[in-house]
């Protein structure tokens, strides 16, 4: 893709670390230069063919970053050392002359002390020059070319739908739940174990991840019929993926989980039962202001890896018109669309938050927006 901006010269790492991965790279490039596990185990980092995700568990001691919040600061600044060190191979304190700027990527329902504390961590623990912690849905919808719409991302450890407005989230409307791509990958775990025809192999974690992200579907009505399909085991072994596995657990984790207990940064106790990621995007919608709902419908952006399902955006579609039942002649606007190929979008919406702050910080007005290591010295948190 080619930007439109002249770029600013003085280099930016750009990190956005989810609950199974992270991405980082530099300002300006069209892709992360790494994608790896968010773990701080060294057996699976330094591994030559490890995997670009790691899903995680509420119990996990390797996972720092749990369900898009960090619970464990000492293992998130070794993850981040190996960051800097063995992945980009350059230091925020030694990376230039005046040291290289850093923008974090930060989901809409973190908290002002996890973003104080990790201001603290740049500024004092890498030294840092400056600092930007960056709307991770605002960055995805920068990366589908726009300002104005309603991002839904589905990632590793949760789902959000966020509204935005002229690049700015409306928070009061921010919703967000605990249903992401290791939900999918637990359930199909625990099914592939009561199954019979399944069961007798002793099928790993890791094995359920991988044939999620190989075989995982999402049934749509207008679906062709869904045949079974052959996976190596990795000692070679093959059997048969069947349609109910290929299905069932996408779309019962992400489509028809219950919600009514899982609420977010504003969430109305009285909304009966809620299910889904679909309607997570109707109830944000339904609480912003009437005037700009159009303009939320007709770019509801799908961002994440856990969106690159097959049928998922199909599913999207079909739900969100299923719930506006009272006004009929509502028509949401699905990004990407799945009939119509949108340029560059379809492909990196996996990594559209990276993709969007690296567009961002590589404009001039960038340098206003960041805060400075002086300014945190004089301001401390209220800087951020």
């Amino acid at each position: 893709r080619t930007h439109l901006v002249e770029m600013n010269k003085q280099p930016v790492i750009v990190i956005d670390a989810g609950s199974s991965s992270v991405k980082a790279g530099f300002a300006g490039e069209d892709l992360p230069r790494a994608v790896f596990p968010a773990v701080t185990d060294p057996e699976i980092l330094s591994n030559s063919k490890r995997a670009e995700y790691c899903d995680g568990s509420q119990d996990s001691t390797i996972h720092p970053i749990r369900r898009g919040i960090i619970h464990d600061w000492d293992n998130m600044e070794r993850l981040l050392d190996h960051t800097f060190g063995a992945e980009l191979e350059v230091h925020p304190e030694t990376g230039g002359i005046n040291g290289v700027p850093v923008l974090m990527t930060d989901v809409p329902h973190s908290s002002a002390e996890s973003r104080g504390r990790m201001a603290q961590c740049m500024f004092e623990y890498f030294q840092a020059p400056a600092l930007y912690m960056a709307n991770s849905s605002v960055m995805s919808l920068f990366a589908s070319g726009r300002t104005r719409g309603m991002v839904l991302e589905c990632g590793g450890g949760y789902s959000s739908s966020v509204p935005i407005f002229e690049g700015f989230p409306i928070k009061y409307a921010t919703c967000c739940a605990n249903i992401g791509g290791q939900d999918i990958t637990s359930h199909l775990h625990q099914m592939l174990a009561r199954t019979e025809k399944y069961s007798k192999y002793e099928l790993g974690h890791d094995v359920a991840r991988d044939i999620k992200e190989r075989h995982a579907v999402i049934l749509v009505p207008s679906a062709r019929a869904i045949k079974s399909e052959e996976y190596a085991l990795p000692d070679g072994v093959l059997i048969d993926i069947d349609a109910e596995v290929k299905f069932a657990s996408a779309g019962s984790v992400i489509f028809e989980s219950d919600l009514s207990g899982v609420a977010a940064t504003e969430m109305p106790e009285d909304n009966g039962v809620l299910r889904g990621v679909s309607a997570l995007v109707h109830q944000s919608m339904s609480m912003c202001d009437r005037n700009i709902q159009p303009d939320l419908q007709n770019s509801i952006v799908l961002a994440g890896g856990t969106t690159m399902i097959p049928g998922f955006l199909d599913r999207m579609k079909l739900e969100l018109q299923g719930l506006e039942e009272e006004d009929s002649l509502v028509n949401f606007n699905v990004v990407p669309n799945s009939k119509v190929a949108e340029r560059g979008y379809g492909t990196q919406r996996r990594l559209a938050a990276w993709v969007g702050a690296s567009i961002f910080a590589s404009l001039d007005t960038f340098q206003h927006v960041q805060v400075t290591k002086q300014e945190w010295d004089d301001y401390d948190r209220s800087a951020i």
